[in-house]
């Protein structure tokens, strides 16, 4: 609230002078330029034979005046009309437009039903001399939200049917946010507040209501009597015959009064009340109220009073030239800025001079021609450019504003001139530069193109060639046709999106299918620009036709080197198994046979006779049999090595815990399996992997960790919400922890093959190290959707 009262510094003083100005202002100009074509434009006849009169009148006032023809639902506005939205007729493309198109383009969506109402009821009413004024939200061109209150009238026809519509618009915003300002500063300051009760003549009052007059609070009795006590002499009389005027209009009052203070000086205060209760014999029992303090105001309103007196001196001071002329267009009144722009000492001096001396040839057509216009009570623009040539011939440019107003108290003309000859060569080397601009463009290696209500608005020479076409056949063409049906969707949405102001990424890619059904990759940057006072944006595109081309090439080629290295895998995997089998067949079945041999060659020795050859003879038997008990044990080791049968027989679960056993009677590092699975269902050759993971991982424990224990858990993980999960195998040791550098070094042939057998099953492994905070390894494995584990 505090932020709300100083808005612009305005004090709520000021604030209700600015709405009470705005509001007069508006029942000012209602009165005198509507009212008076209430009065007398009812038919087509008078409406033409006042339009000069009216025109002048709206120019002044700052109103869009529009006609509306019934039976082809068109619109027809002035310039004023445009200004209000803040746009140009050349901007909207037209003076005139259905009615569908104005309430698209100039009707707040949420008001378009109120507007339409209206319209109707202006339409079907049987009362020929039927008027209306409402106030309805607008847009403005650049999309803001303003106020505008619209007075309108009808034509009928001789069968009395309505046949057209017309009326004048005024922006009304500046007084809408004043009221709202004014509504906020109200709740925000503490005017002070009385409540009477009639038939007792009790009160009571705020303490601001003491404060405002200089008492502290209950300091004298809360009663109508001690309020008329403190009115000054000369207001009470005038304050009461005005307040029982407007209680017998059951109406609410603000009169202004004088008040004495404590200190025995007088202050201006509003008054406002209103009637609350009546009896059942409608006589008055409870007034309710507010007092504001308005001494300032009033003496500014004194202050204003003195400076209107000195307005005209202010003229002089004006950088802008000033003329008051009449309507035959002699000058009552010229500023010193009219003889600075043409170079003249004096008024005397300037009117010596020729008119059409003052003014290029062209300029002075162009003056005769709006003088006849004025002449025969025709519409002459009221804002227009003229070329004036000055005493030392230097040619100028002025941009021109007349209107009509009251001077000493007649109705004459003020026109107002502006300098604008360096806009006017800004202008013309900004026009040059958007040649030179559009020069550099159309010249773009890139192709460059300008989209617009999904049209091409533009387009440069190398997007000419990227599509294969003529710019005539692409111009205003959907730039959605040339886009490839698979990225039509993607394309379109991006487009919107980016219209509606959404953050995108800038740049990315589409394919476009040529004129001769060429596929071309196109990568795309674009952003949101204004192209002729619309929305568009601006396109960069690159052809990466042949990257994309390379980029295919390669994934290719990796796809077949992935293939390469899983059916390496598979085929290593085979030899294993072969190799275990044949070793552990051939020569494991041959060693046992020779045991065999062994045995019962002991056995005849032992029965022979005791002798020192055979003695030693047995004893070069027993340590051949010892040395065959360990090759067998060796044969088993590598076969189990190469492909244990624990995982092709028992399973997953069996082989890992079997793995742990080995791990820790070879490397006395003490281990713990958990698993919630009593088996696992799982593709073979994933398995396999699984394992040969898992065995390297325990390797890298036993040579690298320094752990005194390993964790090994099994677990399914949380499910998706599509229903998809995955097995856990956790790998967890205490040792000193694995680094960044290690993990990420190339020579880490170990963690490499891991990564490696994880992309043959779709899986996905990570490994992290704390120091002296052990090592964890996590691999996630896929489950075949349905697949029970």
């Amino acid at each position: 609230m505090r932020d709300l009262m100083k808005d612009d510094h305005k004090t709520k003083k000021q604030l209700i002078d600015e709405l009470m100005e705005l509001r007069s202002q508006n029942a000012a100009l209602n009165k005198s330029i509507t009212g008076g074509i209430s009065a007398e434009l009812v038919t087509e006849e008078t409406l033409q034979a006042n339009r000069a009169q009216l025109s002048n009148a709206l120019e002044i006032a700052h109103l869009g005046h529009w006609e509306y023809d019934v039976a082809n639902d068109l619109f027809t506005f002035n310039d004023q009309f445009y200004k209000i939205f803040r746009t140009t007729v050349e901007q909207v493309g037209g003076y005139t437009m259905h009615s569908t198109e104005y309430a698209r383009r100039f009707v707040h969506p949420d008001d378009i039903d109120v507007v339409g109402e209206e319209t109707r009821k202006a339409i079907e009413t049987t009362d020929p001399h039927f008027n209306r004024q409402i106030e309805h939200r607008m847009l403005y061109a650049d999309g803001t939200v303003g106020h505008i209150t619209v007075r309108f009238f009808i034509v009928k026809d001789s069968h009395g049917r309505t046949v057209k519509t017309y009326g004048v618009n005024q922006d009304i915003t500046d007084r809408k946010r004043v009221e709202e300002r004014l509504r906020l500063t109200l709740e925000a300051t503490n005017d002070g507040i009385w409540d009477w009760n009639i038939p007792t003549g009790k009160a009571v009052f705020s303490p601001r209501y003491y404060r405002m007059l200089g008492f502290e609070p209950y300091e004298f009795p809360e009663s109508y009597d001690s309020w008329r006590s403190l009115v000054h002499p000369d207001d009470f009389d005038w304050a009461e015959r005005k307040i029982n005027e407007h209680i017998n209009k059951n109406i609410g009052y603000a009169i202004e009064i004088r008040m004495r203070t404590k200190s025995g000086d007088w202050r201006w205060i509003l008054t406002r009340g209103m009637v609350v209760e009546r009896d059942t014999d409608n006589r008055l029992v409870r007034m309710v109220g507010t007092h504001s303090d308005i001494t300032e105001r009033k003496r500014m309103e004194e202050s204003l009073k003195r400076s209107e007196e000195n307005f005209r001196h202010s003229l002089d001071d004006s950088p802008m030239g000033v003329r008051i002329v009449t309507e035959a267009g002699e000058t009552i009144y010229a500023n010193r800025a009219i003889l600075d722009i043409y170079g003249y000492d004096s008024m005397e001096e300037l009117k010596t001079i020729p008119v059409e001396k003052r003014y290029t040839p062209e300029s002075h057509a162009d003056f005769l021609g709006r003088r006849e216009k004025r002449q025969q009570g025709i519409d002459a623009p009221s804002e227009y450019t003229i070329n004036i040539i000055r005493k030392d011939g230097e040619v100028r440019n002025l941009l021109v504003l007349r209107s009509e107003i009251l001077w000493d108290g007649e109705r004459q003309f003020q026109v107002l001139y502006s300098d604008i000859t360096e806009r006017k060569q800004a202008e013309k080397t900004l026009k040059e530069s958007e040649e030179r601009y559009r020069s550099l463009v159309d010249n773009a290696h890139e192709a460059i193109y300008v989209a617009q209500d999904g049209m091409i608005k533009f387009i440069n020479r190398a997007g000419v060639e990227i599509a294969e076409q003529s710019e005539q056949e692409l111009i205003s063409r959907p730039f959605i046709e040339l886009i490839h049906p698979d990225d039509r969707a993607m394309a379109g949405e991006r487009y919107l999106k980016r219209l509606k102001g959404e953050v995108l990424k800038s740049r990315y890619i589409f394919r476009i299918i040529t004129k001769n059904d060429n596929i071309k990759w196109l990568e795309v940057g674009s952003a949101l620009i204004n192209f002729e006072g619309r929305p568009a944006t601006l396109n960069v595109v690159t052809d990466i036709t042949d990257r994309k081309q390379v980029e295919e090439e390669l994934r290719t080629s990796h796809l077949q080197f992935r293939a390469l290295a899983t059916r390496l895998q598979q085929i290593r995997e085979e030899e294993r198994v072969l190799i275990s089998r044949e070793i552990h067949d051939e020569m494991g079945g041959g060693l046992t046979g020779l045991k065999m041999d062994l045995s019962w060659l002991l056995r005849k020795m032992g029965d022979a006779d005791p002798c020192e050859e055979r003695v030693a003879l047995m004893d070069k038997i027993h340590t051949s049999n010892a040395l065959i008990d360990q090759m067998i044990k060796i044969v088993r080791r590598i076969s189990t090595d190469l492909r244990p049968s624990v995982l092709d027989d028992l399973g997953l679960i069996a082989a890992l815990e079997w793995q742990l056993s080995e791990f820790t009677s070879h490397t006395e590092i003490l281990h713990e399996f958990a698993t919630t699975f009593e088996y696992v269902n799982m593709e073979k050759d994933t398995a396999v992997a699984v394992f040969r993971i898992f065995q390297e991982a325990m390797t890298n424990v036993a040579r690298h960790s320094q752990a005194t224990k390993v964790t090994v858990v099994l677990r399914e993980s949380e499910r998706s919400l599509f229903g998809d999960g995955s097995l856990v195998l956790e790998i967890r040791d205490n040792g000193r922890g694995i680094t960044e550098e290690e993990i990420l070094n190339p020579e880490s042939l170990g963690l490499l093959g891991m990564k490696e057998r994880v992309l043959t099953f779709g899986g996905e492994i990570s490994i992290r190290g704390e120091p002296d905070g052990g090592t964890t390894l996590i691999l996630k494995i896929p489950q075949i959707q349905g697949e029970p584990s």
